[in-house]
């Protein structure tokens, strides 16, 4: 797995990830409070594409990880990479915890933002490291 296969993952984890905040928007401009089965079932729907955009983000990073056969820290598209996985897991968690839906529908879209800077700028994550970070001690410092 390399950088050239990441579209088709960002494809995929955003339609995801935007059609769960879409949901999870529907939901408050609608309320449908007065309807409890059909609220949860868009709850869990929501919740479940948003899952899968993020576990979609996850594999890419994991298959890049092997494929790269180094951790993958050292470049500023990875690292944002790492920010969008963050995000979003803390945006699922916060909101399965303590159903916070606006701090779920603030942090899916940050996290789609950091992909799509990747997406954008593809000369970021291909460059070669500078020397510090070449060192065999960046691993253990990370």
């Amino acid at each position: 797995m390399i950088w050239h296969d990441f579209p088709l993952f960002f494809y995929i984890a955003s339609a995801l990830w935007l059609t769960g905040v879409f949901i999870q928007l529907g939901l408050i401009i609608f309320k449908l409070s007065n309807r409890p089965k059909r609220k949860a079932f868009f709850d869990v729907l929501s919740l479940l594409t948003i899952i899968g955009g993020t576990l979609t983000i996850i594999l890419f990073t994991v298959l890049l990880w092997i494929g790269l056969g180094r951790p993958v820290f050292k470049t500023m598209g990875e690292t944002r990479l790492w920010y969008s996985i963050f995000l979003a897991t803390i945006g699922i968690v916060l909101y399965y915890r303590w159903r916070l839906r606006e701090i779920l529908i603030y942090c899916i879209p940050m996290a789609n933002l950091f992909v799509l800077i990747n997406l954008l700028n593809p000369d970021l994550f291909d460059k070669t490291l500078m020397p510090a970070l070449q060192s065999p001690w960046f691993i253990p410092h990370v």
